[in-house]
């Protein structure tokens, strides 16, 4: 399999239990879809913290790649186009997605740099929920209290309803 950033074959390598592919001259990675679920979902290596400088000032970035994305990278599994997403929606960490079998191209480290979130945002996770339980907890007595109220079938009444909840979630 050759890779797609560089004219050279790709060697397979066994990473946390899974086959994965390796360019010798770019460091890049090609991963399956069903790899990649195993990879983050895993936590055969637990990532010291000379790897948290990586990720130190890493939060959630819900955006989308530039649509001027200066390279147009080739499935080497299936030979359909790759595009650029952002990895789970908001990591900040852009790779290329086959739109055909859904392998994914990781630059060099990006494959560790979404462990290391992933490993992070699962440790922070408890203190955040703590952090948040009492608006959470209000939160669910409103929604207890609303779901009480008489039920009034009046158009007005349901688009005043909707609004509300729409703000609310904003």
């Amino acid at each position: 399999m050759r890779s797609p950033v560089a004219d050279c074959e790709m060697q397979p390598i066994e990473y946390e239990g899974c086959v994965i592919w390796t360019c010798p001259v770019s460091g890049g990675e090609l991963v399956t879809p069903e790899a990649m679920e195993h990879i983050v979902n895993t936590r055969e290596r637990r990532f010291g913290h000379e790897w948290d400088e990586l990720v130190a000032n890493h939060h959630p970035l819900p955006i989308q790649p530039s649509e001027n994305e200066p390279r147009s990278l080739t499935c080497p599994c299936c030979g359909s186009p790759m595009r650029v997403v952002n990895y789970a929606e908001d990591s900040g960490v852009f790779v290329d997605r086959c739109a055909g079998c859904g392998a994914i191209w990781l630059d060099a480290d990006e494959l560790e740099e979404i462990q290391v979130l992933m490993q992070r945002w699962e440790d922070e996770a408890p203190d955040q929920i703590r952090a948040i339980s009492g608006e959470l907890r209000e939160a669910r007595e409103r929604a207890q209290r609303e779901c009480r109220l008489p039920f009034n079938p009046s158009r007005l009444s349901f688009v005043n309803a909707l609004m509300h909840r729409l703000l609310d979630a904003a």
